[in-house]
């Protein structure tokens, strides 16, 4: 793997970590909420939740085909 993927892959973590800490002090939150704790971009928000939505450690409601709340799962 060249530096340059390894470093975004790196940053997708460290972002999805930044998620986790926002979910983890303030429980359920709407996605607006999150971004504005986080001051993820909306592609590095998607990227975080897909991140920690394939550990399994995040619930999102979606409400008419957007994400409307998420939060942490008990695998979390």
């Amino acid at each position: 793997m060249n530096e340059t993927k390894q470093a975004y892959i790196v940053g997708m973590g460290m972002n999805a970590g930044n998620l986790w800490q926002a979910l983890h002090k303030g429980g359920v939150q709407p996605l607006s909420s999150l971004q504005k704790a986080t001051r993820l971009s909306d592609a590095q928000m998607h990227e975080a939740l897909g991140w920690l939505g394939r550990e399994g450690k995040i619930a999102v409601e979606v409400v008419k085909g957007k994400i409307a709340k998420v939060s942490l799962t008990e695998k979390a």
